[in-house]
């Protein structure tokens, strides 16, 4: 079992208003684990795990404005996920990445889909980002 991480990024006068929110990410493969933490730390603190475990006491302990969470992690596991996200962050946007042959109603309470692959700015976009700066 691999330990969540946190990794942030020192905002500089030239980065513009950045959304310095959490964001957990969920996702059972350590390639894009890592890309979109790398991406979007840019803009964010971002906690990572690929289990679930670790990923209950990541939304008890800490507030978080996002949750995005793969379709390949268990679907009972991503749906309990999912809901104890909604009840303890209500404001939280959920993002669910699918692979294309996903079941369209693969995990409840996602509201928000984002079909792999995906660009990486289309994600951030999703999550706040100003257009100009997700591009770059």
């Amino acid at each position: 079992m691999k330990r969540a991480r946190t990794t942030t990024r020192k905002s500089s006068p030239d980065d513009g208003p950045l959304l310095r929110d959490r964001v957990l990410v969920i996702e059972p493969d350590h390639l894009t684990l890592w890309s979109v933490a790398t991406y979007l730390q840019r803009w964010f603190t971002v906690e990572t795990t690929n289990c679930g475990v670790e990923a209950e006491k990541l939304l008890r302990d800490h507030a978080v404005a996002a949750v995005i969470i793969s379709d390949q992690f268990p679907r009972r596991a991503a749906e309990t996920l999912t809901q104890l996200a909604k009840r303890l962050h209500p404001d939280a946007r959920t993002v669910l990445m699918v692979s294309g042959d996903a079941d369209p109603e693969s995990i409840a309470g996602c509201v928000t889909r984002l079909e792999k692959p995906f660009e990486l700015s289309d994600l951030a976009r999703l999550l706040g980002v100003p257009d100009g700066a997700a591009n770059s």
